[in-house]
């Protein structure tokens, strides 16, 4: 069985490196750093949005070779530009061909936090993981010992990291809890046939801690499954062969964290050609507008593309009943605040499992220091016209955008069409696009050609 030759080559490396690098080395050179730990999974809950967790590694036993070019040092750079909200490294040398020095050689090219992704079984190559870079470990609950795993997980917190503790199965889940494991991840790969099934995550996180931090790996190909799993209550995604694989290693970033929403339907026919085309979103405006609609055209429209989960409803300054009402009436997942609505209208949104889109009308870069605070899982940043909330059909100075200095995920709105998809897909990078004014031939009626012609170049996109 392929776990247990790895599991035995590991042991003799370890034993190997113990000679060639005693631990005492390791305890003198980590007692004179000042280096600290990167947080690796505070922002997974405090910043609301897809967290995509991007691997770097060379190979597996399961696909050989994957990355015959293979540069850890450029794929980290494109992670980082692409919006991942960590890299994961592959440190395994024989049978993934990873090097345990990757980790000290991309900590010096990223800012992002770094997972060692090792089969971690000694208490040395926690150590060692600390004296290389690291900022978590991941710990395979089903090669060590509950008593292993909860001293291996609390090494790592002494040194300032944080652990992973990853599940396959029930007892694995039952052992992580044991642990204390504030970090779990559910591995959709058997490890001991290496044959992945997205049942495996379906099944086990209705068993995982309430307060825990949830991280779904393999297998994750898809946007559409980052968002089933994000609405079962997962927080992050390893993501690693479909990364590797790609020509466009940012495109698919983009893809997977999910880039058009249609926005301003009134009609059934545009929501499901829109639908069709590929947009991942499909707005509805409840608010005082060209493009408002009432509950009854809304459901109209919803049951005629018969996905509920991908619509938004848009409301502008509005109550707590009246969101409510809609939701209620029209199976809403999503709503998108487009006003001054506070921040305690939010929160009781999200008590009742409703996901938040907070929009932004963005005049400077102070407009995007304080609003980023807000409690919602995506952010949308529109143009600012006074006493207009959007639909202004311009965009705002994207210019503004280089002087944010923290990572900030959001969908881009205002003015966004055929002629300047593409500039906005590669300059501004954004987790996501709002279309609407552009592609219509009137308020609220969609332009069937325009809205081809530019699905066709988002598409195209997507997947160059």
């Amino acid at each position: 069985m392929i776990l247990d030759e790895i599991l035995s080559h590991k042991r003799k490396e370890v034993e190997e490196m113990k000679l060639r690098f005693p631990l005492s080395k390791i305890k003198t050179a980590l007692a004179s750093s000042t280096t600290s730990c990167v947080p690796f999974s505070k922002k997974f809950r405090t910043h609301h949005g897809i967290h995509l967790i991007a691997e770097i590694k060379k190979a597996s036993p399961s696909l050989g070779l994957i990355k015959p070019l293979f540069n850890p040092l450029k794929l980290a750079q494109l992670y980082e530009a692409g919006g991942a909200s960590a890299i994961s490294v592959l440190t395994e040398t024989k049978y993934f061909l990873g090097r345990p020095s990757h980790l000290k050689t991309i900590r010096a090219v990223t800012k992002l936090p770094i997972l060692r992704k090792d089969f971690i079984i000694d208490p040395y190559q926690v150590y060692e993981s600390r004296l290389l870079a690291a900022d978590a470990i991941l710990l395979i609950a089903d090669i060590l010992t509950l008593e292993e795993l909860r001293s291996l997980r609390e090494l790592a917190e002494e040194l300032g990291m944080e652990a992973l503790v990853e599940t396959h199965s029930e007892e694995d889940m039952q052992k992580a809890k044991a642990s204390g494991a504030k970090i779990i991840g559910i591995n959709n790969r058997n490890l001991k046939t290496l044959k992945v099934s997205t049942t495996i995550a379906e099944s086990l996180i209705t068993h995982a801690p309430i307060k825990a931090t949830i991280i779904i790996e393999s297998g994750i190909e898809k946007y559409e499954e980052i968002m089933k799993f994000k609405s079962l209550g997962a927080h992050a995604f390893l993501v690693g062969t479909s990364l590797l694989k790609t020509t466009n290693t940012i495109a698919k970033l983009h893809e997977l964290k999910g880039i058009i929403h249609a926005s301003g339907l009134r009609r059934p026919e545009d929501a499901v050609l829109a639908d069709k085309l590929g947009a991942d979103f499909l707005g509805l405006i409840f608010a005082d507008s060209p493009r408002q609609v009432d509950i009854e055209t809304a459901q109209a429209i919803i049951n005629a593309v018969g996905k509920p989960n991908k619509f938004v409803g848009v409301f502008v300054n509005a109550g707590i009943e009246q969101i409510s009402e809609a939701v209620r009436e029209c199976g809403l997942h999503w709503v998108q605040l487009h006003g001054d609505e506070p921040e305690e209208l939010a929160v009781e949104l999200e008590e009742v499992g409703v996901r938040i889109i907070k929009a932004i009308r963005v005049q400077t870069v102070n407009d995007l220091v304080g609003g980023v605070d807000y409690p919602a899982d995506a952010f949308l940043l529109d143009n600012y016209a006074k006493d207009q909330w959007g639909g202004t059909g311009a965009p705002f100075n994207w210019e503004i955008l280089k002087n944010v200095h923290e990572p900030l995920e959001f969908f881009l709105s205002g003015g966004i069409g055929i002629d300047n998809i593409e500039k906005a897909y590669n300059e501004v990078h954004p987790a996501g696009i709002d279309a609407s004014s552009s592609l219509e031939s009137e308020p609220g009626v969609k332009d069937p050609e325009k809205l081809v012609k530019f699905m066709e170049k988002v598409n195209k996109l997507r997947h160059a």
